[in-house]
């Protein structure tokens, strides 16, 4: 069996040795078999269970899942000594490489990515003081692909949905509308074109109803993305983020479609702003998946209000 350790009795470095790793000891009960054809060792350990922390086991050549108490961390963090912060990253306690790359990882979470590339895009407004740019096709495939970090920030925390957005010009002609303080990305908004839309309303208890069978074909623009660090959440800046991108594209911020299925927040935003029918864009299985998405507790008086 290839051993997980090295010779010192501690993991590789990343860029360690290229090769087929076991991580897993035979007969070992707390998870199965996994194989890798390209060992880099913090994608390793980002792809085992999230069940505990992964610990060296006494005299054993693989690692084992220990489940820790918590313990309170920094940068708003109540999660440091888990496999799993609320950041969406994986890290073991004790490595001082884990543990600085977690830092780093979590301040993006917390205050948003610093993306100088940024400032060489459009400004389109202010919100509260912090600048709006716009990012599109027409900006320099350079800046897209560095800006696009932002989004794979917002992915990790929500890792059950596809970052969305890469820097690449796409047919449906993705624009991300983001909001900066001096060169740091504290949120943003993606949109895109799309060519299905759902027909759906919210019902009193907070789920979601399809009123039409047949989607509604023809170009329309919805949103897919909408993302707010942290540290600026709960200031009404999303929604006024939303209000400057539907201007922007010509269209009342209720007349915009939905990329589902949504988080719980993402319900309760769009509860917000089309509190009644609004159009959902995916395929049969995401509409299928947000029409059966238990509403979370007090969905019904978000729904009211």
């Amino acid at each position: 069996m290839t051993s997980l350790l090295g010779k010192s009795g501690k993991p590789p470095r990343r860029g360690g040795p290229r090769r087929k790793a076991e991580i897993w000891k035979p007969g070992q009960t707390s998870g199965r078999l996994r194989q890798y054809t390209k060992y880099d060792y913090v994608s390793v350990r980002n792809s085992l269970p999230r069940s505990g922390l992964l610990e060296p086991a006494n005299g054993a050549d693989a690692y084992v899942l220990r489940t820790p108490a918590p313990l309170i961390g920094t940068l708003g963090c109540t999660d440091m000594t888990t496999d799993a912060c609320i950041c969406g990253f994986s890290y073991v306690r004790g490595l001082a490489e884990d543990e600085a790359l977690h830092r780093k990882i979590h301040s993006e979470y917390f205050i948003g990515p610093s993306v100088p590339s940024v400032l060489k895009t459009p400004v389109l407004g202010e919100i509260d003081g912090y600048a709006v740019h716009v990012v599109d096709g027409r900006s320099p495939f350079d800046t897209r692909r560095k800006i696009a970090h932002v989004a794979m920030v917002a992915h990790r925390s929500m890792s059950a949905y596809p970052a969305g957005y890469d820097g690449t010009v796409t047919e449906d002609n993705q624009r991300l509308y983001v909001l900066v303080e001096r060169r740091r990305v504290i949120g943003f908004v993606l949109s895109a074109r799309d060519t299905r839309f759902w027909r759906l309303r919210w019902s009193e208890g907070g789920l979601v109803e399809l009123l039409d069978r047949n989607a509604s074909i023809h170009v329309g623009h919805k949103i897919g993305r909408v993302w707010i660090a942290a540290k600026f959440q709960r200031r009404g800046l999303a929604k006024r983020l939303l209000l400057v991108a539907s201007a922007h594209l010509g269209m009342g911020i209720s007349e915009m479609a939905w990329e589902v299925p949504f988080t719980a927040s993402g319900s309760a935003l769009v509860r917000s702003v089309s509190p009644s029918t609004f159009f959902g864009c995916g395929d049969i299985q995401a509409v299928r998946d947000t029409i059966s998405i238990e509403p979370p507790p007090g969905a019904a008086s978000q729904v009211r209000r």
